[in-house]
């Protein structure tokens, strides 16, 4: 657009994994007495996708950007694995229902996992030019995405993320 104004078109690979994981208190009856024990629950899901991003990124002073935009595409991967361990006491204890220290494991794909993922991308860049003519340069950036649709129908889950990353760019030498 102008020199300060200029337009990102980005198509990617997006994995946007995650574990979540919450710790459950509990009194329990190890021998010969009670004791408040610990169980972790975990889900470790599995989420990716093909991702456009449009954004828009103004020159603020000299190589330094502020971008803004959206990141929306079709999700790839939904999948999760969740268990129940426990975790205290830590050398002994069973579940009543499984005779183990675990229990309620099951993987597979996320049921009613939606299919369309969109985030809202902010960030900043810092351009270090590359070559003398200026037409090549890197660009490391920091991004953070807030995520705007739910990992699941009709469930609060959605994903926010932070990213690091660099960019090479071309620029075009500017014609008089």
């Amino acid at each position: 657009f102008t020199t300060r104004l200029s337009l990102l078109l980005r198509l990617g690979y997006v994995d946007y994994s995650g574990l979540l994981s919450a710790l459950e208190r509990e009194m329990l009856f190890v021998e010969p007495s009670y004791y408040e024990g610990a169980f972790e629950h975990t889900v470790d899901a599995s989420l990716a996708a093909v991702m456009f991003e449009p954004m828009l990124a103004w020159r603020v002073a000299g190589g330094l950007s502020v971008m803004g935009g959206l990141q929306a595409g079709l999700v790839t991967t939904s999948d999760y694995e969740q268990l129940e361990t426990i975790v205290d006491p830590p050398d002994r204890g069973v579940f009543v229902d499984t005779q183990q220290r675990t229990r309620n494991f099951s993987q597979g794909a996320i049921p009613d996992a939606s299919s369309f993922a969109a985030f809202l991308v902010g960030g900043v860049r810092y351009e270090v030019p590359m070559n003398d003519a200026g037409t090549l340069f890197a660009a490391p950036e920091v991004l953070f995405a807030l995520g705007l649709t739910p990992v699941v129908h009709d469930l609060t889950w959605s994903v926010n993320t932070l990213r690091f990353g660099a960019s090479i760019m071309y620029r075009p030498p500017i014609v008089k």
